[in-house]
């Protein structure tokens, strides 16, 4: 499992925001947290796609770090599987890892992101299980997509993005499955979260869900106890 942060934060607030270190022995996983690259202003970034975030063009190859990260995991442990989870800048990470054909990858849960604008940069990528999460009131990463301030440079939609993951998995666009709602962040009254499935049809027994936090913002108020399950439990569902 590697957790991926976003611009201008760390590994060890990502790991306390989702709670993850607390299920390592718990739910049997290795975790890794790392650091992308300090820029000249000394914030973090992953270079993930042209939208986000190597706004100083380091050109830097988070992709192999990354990749390099698994392989000397592998000197030590056997893993049977990688999966990540990202928020902002790491959930656009995550998706540029699966358009990159990661090794091992199996899963993803990207939070507040997108993947590449053009889908010609994900395409011949394998499929794997994606779980999308996003807020309707995000201003930063907007729900519906959006482009850079001189609009050199776009995101697609939340919406958009999971259609092409299910897409490429091979999945049934029309059998959609409409599951509860949950409860996720604890700042909006109710069950605020909808879910949307995409399973028939998919290929290798793939999932791919997107889950609309109504009124939620950027970074969701999650409960750190019960966010970190839900997801860890989601990815390795399937294991």
């Amino acid at each position: 499992m590697i957790a991926l942060h976003g611009y201008t934060s760390n590994s060890a607030a990502t790991n306390q925001y989702f709670g993850l270190s607390q299920r390592v022995t718990r739910d049997r996983f290795a975790l890794i947290l790392p650091n992308g690259t300090r820029n000249p202003e000394g914030a973090n970034f992953w270079n993930a796609t042209d939208y986000c975030c190597d706004f100083r063009d380091s050109g830097v190859d988070d992709v192999a770090y990354l990749n390099d990260l698994v392989i000397e995991a592998g000197e030590h442990i056997v893993p049977d599987g990688v999966y990540l989870i990202g928020i902002s800048n790491g959930a656009f990470m995550s998706y540029r890892m699966a358009c990159e054909s990661m090794p091992g990858l199996r899963g993803i849960v990207p939070v507040a992101g997108a993947s590449f604008d053009d889908p010609e940069r994900c395409a011949g990528a394998g499929p794997v299980s994606v779980l999308h999460i996003h807020g309707t009131a995000d201003v930063v990463i907007r729900y519906g997509g959006g482009s850079s301030n001189t609009g050199a440079t776009h995101y697609p939609g939340a919406e958009e993005t999971v259609r092409r993951w299910a897409s490429r998995a091979g999945c049934d666009l029309g059998a959609a499955e409409v599951l509860d709602p949950l409860d996720l962040d604890f700042t909006l009254s109710g069950e605020e979260t909808q879910r949307l499935r995409y399973r028939a049809g998919c290929t290798g027994g793939i999932t791919v869900e997107l889950w609309t936090i109504e009124q939620g913002a950027h970074v969701p108020a999650f409960d750190p106890d019960r966010i970190g399950g839900r997801m860890i439990d989601w990815l390795l569902a399937g294991r």
